[in-house]
């Protein structure tokens, strides 16, 4: 045992060290990105970083990126992305989404001809790029930053190049909460971009969009961690809910292996709905971060509470793409405990 012990107190050491060296290069970064000169230099290190040797999680260049010839990998955090107050209260950090789960999600929408895709918090376009697949009659990415929104732009411009005759995209830089919705059969895609005050704004105005139209709306939320503010709208109904795996050459490519989607749509909207529970309840694993559906034969709600339980503090490298790197010791469900109830979440770190 006391091997063991002494083996447990080096491994705790050892990661104490890392996250501390994390911490301040954090902060270093942080620092140069006030300084115009230097901030530029600490944006174009995390555009590239995805297209170097040795890399994890999403700052690995994906593959989709390699086959269209695009830059979509790589996470960018929020203290890069600040346009300026009084606006940087919203800004959160830019992590890419899964092709393949974007895909299974935008499969539940029925005739997306008719309709206008609307990206909300567009990041570097990927779900853009990959909405042009299905057909959509224009499509149209809101984004807050404008070193995002640029990088979208160019991904745009790159992509329909080799695709010319897929539908243009367009990508609009500014407040998506000040964003006109277009008054047309509309679906919105949401990879979870606000905090929940922002949340609940939009929300009223996606109901003024409704008591304005009579056109349908489908709301496509992937990583529905603000579920419970959709549930409880009078004029939205759930349309579908799943937990999408990725595609196995994903895995490795996000700190994950699955994401929940949930789909809304007007209440009384007439297609009929994908088979599937629609209704199962939506489990927060940390809060404010990420949201997670019951997986198949995991349906009473002792099984959810018990997952919820055990899975409602997430290990800081599993949120930031470091899993590659955990210790492959006996000692390493205890470290998890450890640094789990020790580090503070990644969004929480932002100075």
């Amino acid at each position: 045992m006391d091997v063991i012990g002494a083996e447990l107190g080096a491994d705790v050491r050892e990661w104490e060290v890392l996250l501390n060296l994390k911490a301040i290069i954090k902060r270093l970064a942080w620092l140069a990105a006030q300084v115009p000169p230097l901030r530029a230099a600490v944006i174009a290190y995390f555009e590239l970083r995805p297209y170097r040797a040795g890399e994890a999680g999403w700052n690995r260049e994906h593959p989709y990126d390699r086959a269209h010839g695009v830059r979509t990998s790589g996470a960018v955090p929020g203290f890069l992305l600040k346009p300026g107050a009084p606006l940087d209260a919203a800004t959160t950090p830019y992590v890419p989404a899964q092709p393949s789960i974007i895909r299974a999600a935008l499969a539940a929408i029925p005739e997306p001809q008719h309709s206008h895709f609307l990206d909300i918090g567009c990041g570097k376009g990927r779900p853009l790029l990959i909405a042009t697949e299905f057909g959509f009659a224009s499509i149209t990415g809101v984004e807050l930053s404008p070193t995002l929104a640029r990088i979208a732009r160019r991904n745009a411009a790159a992509f329909l190049r080799a695709n010319p005759q897929r539908t243009r995209i367009d990508v609009v830089t500014g407040d998506a909460l000040a964003h006109k919705l277009p008054e047309q059969q509309l679906v919105v895609f949401l990879y979870h971009p606000f905090v929940r005050p922002l949340m609940a704004q939009f929300l009223a105005n996606i109901e003024a969009c409704l008591r304005a139209s009579r056109l349908d709306l489908y709301i496509v939320y992937y990583n529905p961690v603000w579920a419970d503010a959709f549930d409880s709208r009078a004029n939205l109904e759930r349309r579908y809910a799943a937990q999408f795996p990725y595609d196995a050459g994903e895995i490795g490519y996000g700190p994950d292996e699955s994401y929940a989607v949930v789909v809304w749509q007007n209440r009384g909207n007439p297609p009929p709905k994908p088979p599937g529970i629609a209704t199962a309840p939506v489990i927060i694993v940390s809060t404010g971060i990420r949201a997670e559906l019951p997986r198949e034969g995991d349906v009473n709600r002792t099984q959810q509470a018990a997952h919820q339980q055990a899975h409602r503090r997430q290990p800081y490298w599993q949120m930031t793409g470091y899993s590659a790197a955990l210790p492959k010791a006996c000692a390493k469900d205890r470290l998890l405990t450890f640094v789990s109830d020790t580090v503070p979440s990644v969004r929480s770190m932002s100075p």
